[in-house]
């Protein structure tokens, strides 16, 4: 897949719906949903394929409809590596409800649920690594929320709640070494991020705290965001497009977190915020295979 071409792989059809998808490699996982209007017993199909992209070969791994027992959720994320895949597994409320976080072994198409929380969803995934956002339905939105990140090591299985600031989207995973989130459309500048290969806890600080945060990636040696202008003179805000390389990503950034925030207004009045829960990690080291 390197001939620089547009090739459409899938599409929503009026009877169908795309809603998430992942490519690593040669492959993509699609995860669709098939409405079913004439069958009123199950209404709808939770649909996981498998599509290379190199010779459109198309595996379906799963199809099940959504008024069973479980169904895979088309609209809670999907994460994919060479020998993974992170699917969101909903349950039926007659079976408790909530959602569960499953890998798939790519090989041997086993099955194994890691997440012990209801309602965890947005998988990320790369390396040895696998996080993903505990968020429990009709939750109140505020700096009270229960949402926390979930990380999940997979050689050790090991496992550990983190409690990022408030205004976080689901967690970001790449190069099987860094962990962020991103606070998006927030006038705080700063960004918490962990090196995983060592543990410890870094801020990434934009260069522009005039500026509202759109979108913002670490790969290789850079670190990419995009910024829309808050203010404008003529009311229509300007976007850019900024990064910084380094020999390593760690020179671009700070090793203490800034001091919490306090623009947020409680309920009484007062000011307060969310409090953090990040704080550098103990990793454990794989276990050494058995003779």
């Amino acid at each position: 897949m390197s001939t620089g071409k547009l090739k459409e792989i899938a599409y929503d059809e009026d009877s169908s719906s795309l809603d998430d998808y992942a490519v690593a490699g040669d492959w993509a996982v699609l995860v669709t949903l098939d409405f079913l209007e004439g069958d009123p017993n199950c209404q709808g199909n939770s649909i996981v394929t498998m599509i290379n992209l190199a010779t459109d070969e198309r595996q379906e791994l799963h199809r099940g409809c959504i008024r069973d027992a479980f169904y895979y959720d088309p609209f809670a994320g999907v994460a994919l590596t060479e020998a993974w895949i992170a699917l969101v597994r909903r349950n039926s409320d007659a079976l408790g409800g909530g959602s569960e976080i499953v890998l798939w072994n790519r090989q041997t198409n086993a099955q194994q649920v890691i997440s012990g929380d209801d309602y965890s969803r947005f998988p990320a995934m790369s390396g040895d690594w696998v996080a993903w956002l505990v968020a429990p339905e009709n939750h109140e939105i505020g700096p009270d929320s229960p949402e926390y990140t979930v990380l999940h090591q997979l050689s050790t299985g090991h496992q550990q709640k983190l409690y990022p600031t408030y205004g976080t989207d689901a967690p970001h995973l790449t190069d099987g070494r860094w962990l962020y989130w991103r606070k998006l459309a927030n006038p705080e500048p700063w960004q918490s991020v962990y090196d995983l290969s060592t543990g410890r806890l870094y801020t990434f600080t934009t260069d522009s705290p005039t500026f509202s945060l759109y979108s913002w990636e670490i790969r290789g040696n850079t670190i990419a965001w995009s910024l829309d202008e808050m203010k404008s003179d003529d009311g229509i805000p300007n976007g850019y497009l900024r990064w910084r390389t380094g020999a390593d990503p760690t020179v671009l950034m700070t090793v203490n977190p800034p001091p919490p925030p306090t623009w947020w207004q409680l309920k009484s009045g007062e000011p307060g915020y969310r409090a953090y829960g990040l704080e550098n990690l103990e990793i454990p080291s794989p276990s050494p295979p058995e003779p």
